[in-house]
């Protein structure tokens, strides 16, 4: 499992086409190429990390 990066685009990021919200910041957490619904906070996502 690793963490991801942010990124302004997309570009070049097929796991995050269709994905991002201009002004709306979510949090992924994915592993082997399969992602867990978004969160907003940070808390929530490293929770799902254990």
């Amino acid at each position: 499992m690793g963490l991801g990066w942010r990124v302004s685009n997309g570009v070049g990021l097929p796991l995050l086409e269709n994905k991002l919200v201009k002004g709306d910041t979510r949090i992924y957490v994915c592993v082997d190429k399969a992602c867990q619904l978004p969160v907003a906070e940070v808390v929530e996502a490293v929770l799902r990390m254990e």
